[in-house]
């Protein structure tokens, strides 16, 4: 496993609530625990952070071109509320937060290529 697959692993795992975390890909792996976690004795774990996924395949806008980001990584929101959108050819579907909370991730950047699903953000209830 190369220098940077660890980085890019470890800077995700701050963005979460995870304490301990498994990675495995073509037979190699390596396992993560946050400093001072204990670790898990039943091997489950609850995460209390809500993804908010894309609503389809497209090009993800955080606001209006030339306007200022409706949601940010410490945001409050409530639910309902526009998060952005993401470009399908002329067509804009809205992202809305699905619960209330802060927005404590937003892992995708303006721009950026998004997949079915894909995590914009993650809110913390």
């Amino acid at each position: 496993m190369d220098e940077s697959t660890l980085r890019e692993i470890t800077r995700w795992m701050r963005t979460t609530d995870l304490v301990e975390a498994s990675y495995r890909r073509s037979g190699v792996g390596a396992g993560f625990r946050m400093d001072g976690a204990e670790p898990s004795t039943d091997g489950l774990r609850t995460c209390r952070l809500v993804p908010v996924g894309s609503p389809e395949v497209g090009i993800f806008r955080s606001s209006a071109l030339g306007s200022a980001p409706s949601a940010a990584a410490g945001a409050t929101v409530k639910e309902g509320q526009p998060l952005g959108f993401v470009e399908v050819g002329t067509r804009k579907e809205p992202v809305l937060a699905p619960i209330s909370g802060k927005i404590t991730a937003a892992p995708a950047e303006d721009g950026q290529a998004v997949q079915y699903g894909q995590a914009l953000y993650f809110i913390e209830p």
